[in-house]
């Protein structure tokens, strides 16, 4: 019976198989370094993903989709070609401005108060 997998026990899988459904693993999986499952190097998955539940420095270019962040976010670099501190003014506090400012839209609202 060479052709089929046991539903109990302990079994070594040699060979390339294609599963039809949905594969469900109660335990653990050894995967032997440098195999793949669809396309993925599942012995390297550690050392080249993003976790939920650790700190962890991002070293390469990074795209992410829609983000939310919680915390506090530490940014050693650029946000998207810009330098958050010398590049961009805060809408958020009363900041001296020091060095000439250059506005492509300006709006100036009055209010006039009796």
């Amino acid at each position: 019976m060479a052709d089929f997998l046991s539903v109990t026990g302990s079994q070594t899988i040699n060979g390339a198989y294609t599963f039809q459904g949905l594969v469900t693993i109660n335990g653990h999986l050894k995967v032997t370094d440098g195999k793949v499952i669809d396309g993925v190097d599942v012995s390297s998955l550690h050392d080249n993903l993003v976790t939920l539940s650790d700190n962890q420095d991002i070293e390469a270019e990074t795209t992410f989709g829609k983000v939310i962040i919680l915390v506090d976010l530490v940014l050693n670099g650029d946000l998207n070609g810009w330098n958050v501190v010398t590049d961009l003014v805060r809408l958020d506090q009363s900041l001296p401005q020091t060095g000439e400012l250059s506005f492509i839209y300006l709006f100036i609202y009055f209010f006039f108060t009796s």
